[in-house]
């Protein structure tokens, strides 16, 4: 990069994000995308037809019903009130919509509580192996982030993530259903953490909050149970994506959500606003907004995608390979028989195409993505094996 010709956080943005930007971009993945007979477990995109109840709710708000339909939309109003009570069934706390902010889907919503409480400096903390856009949505805005390990098999470490808070914390990530395990956090893992952060926060002039990103809180297969965060954890907000649910990634849609329990709350809610205007009018758009109450109502079939779950996993354990099977997410990991570039290169040669476990933070893995149809999972179960038999 130019020396002076760009902003100085670039550099980190880019150091964090740049091995997932290449395999986005520029990658045999990226070459081979969408061509017959290519296995792509690499991303959570969708490789069947769209669910016809998310087609049919936005063709039935597609035609303008008066002049202003697609002018400038914010937080709108059946939009938050949609959102509000969606989460008092959830949590069973009294959310109203004034603490509903709507945005450019998940990213928009975590991109939001960095700059509504972080300043430049301060310390966001994440459990690895993680998703790998924390670290890069925290470099642009100046904010650092730090990193601490789950418990094996993959649980949060609460002694460690409390332990690693420091005067300069103001964010603390919790992830569940976590991407890329499949955990999902207990009540008591929870409860300890708000225990933990409530003895921190008592003597701060300046707390430590909770990011509770729930993209795949639908996305529970039979032997998971997903417990809120928000139950447990007064500071706390919400950042969800509705594109998981729909497994419709390209259409943006999301929202933050203030815990009616903070004691900042009102605070929280006064500044929204300005904080979605100034970060890019950070809203979703006109349709998607329109749409949203029906689209409240849908979820991907979670049942035929636990089936392709234990299909997959068993294909896999029984070529000899070592699995995590996941209780939510569309994620396996699966741990690589020898070094993980030839790995992944051996599978590349046979068009199927995985993420190198490294770019989550938990090198020696790959991990699988269950978006993949059920035909490109039995197509993909013997080179899989094949590639187990080679090394």
């Amino acid at each position: 990069m130019a020396d002076g010709a760009l902003a100085d956080s670039l550099a980190a943005v880019r150091a964090s994000f740049g091995e997932v930007a290449g395999f986005f971009n520029d990658s045999p993945w990226r070459d081979r995308l969408g061509l017959p007979g290519v296995c792509d477990f690499a991303f959570g995109n969708p490789q069947e037809m769209p669910l016809p109840g998310f087609v049919a709710a936005l063709a039935a708000k597609v035609t303008p019903q008066h002049k202003d339909w697609y002018a400038y939309k914010g937080n709108e109003r059946e939009s938050r009130e949609v959102v509000a009570a969606s989460l008092a069934t959830i949590t069973g706390l009294a959310f109203e919509p004034a603490d509903i902010a709507m945005t450019s889907g998940g990213f928009g919503a975590i991109a939001m509580m960095v700059k509504l409480f972080a300043n430049p400096g301060e310390e966001l903390i994440y459990s690895v192996p993680s998703w790998f856009c924390y670290a890069p949505i925290a470099h642009l805005a100046g904010v650092v982030p730090v990193t601490v390990p789950m418990r094996r098999p993959f649980a949060l470490d609460v002694d460690v993530i409390l332990g690693a808070v420091t005067p300069q914390t103001r964010i603390v990530v919790v992830n569940s259903p976590h991407n890329p395990s499949g955990a999902i956090a207990t009540a008591e893992e929870l409860k300890a953490l708000g225990d933990g952060l409530e003895r921190i926060n008592a003597g701060r002039s300046r707390p430590v909050w909770v990011l509770s990103d729930e993209a795949y809180r639908e996305i529970v297969f039979a032997d998971g149970a997903f417990e809120s965060p928000l139950r447990h954890i007064r500071r706390s907000a919400v950042c969800y994506s509705y594109g998981k649910r729909l497994l419709t990634p390209g259409q943006r849609i999301g929202y933050f959500a203030v815990s009616p329990l903070a004691p900042e709350r009102e605070a929280v809610r006064e500044v929204m606003f300005y904080v979605q205007m100034a970060t890019g009018w950070n809203f979703p758009s006109a349709l998607m907004q329109y749409a949203l109450p029906e689209l409240e109502k849908l979820t991907i079939d979670v049942a035929a995608m636990g089936r392709r779950r234990d299909r997959l996993c068993d294909g896999l354990e029984a070529a000899g390979y070592r699995v995590t099977r996941p209780k939510g997410t569309f994620y396996v990991l699966v741990e690589t028989p020898g070094d993980e570039d030839s790995f992944c290169d051996a599978l590349s040669a046979r068009d199927v195409f995985v993420m190198p476990g490294r770019l989550c933070g938990i090198p020696g893995h790959v991990r699988l993505s269950l978006t993949a149809s059920d035909a490109m999972v039995e197509l993909a179960l013997p080179r899989f094996a094949a590639v187990a038999a080679q090394r």
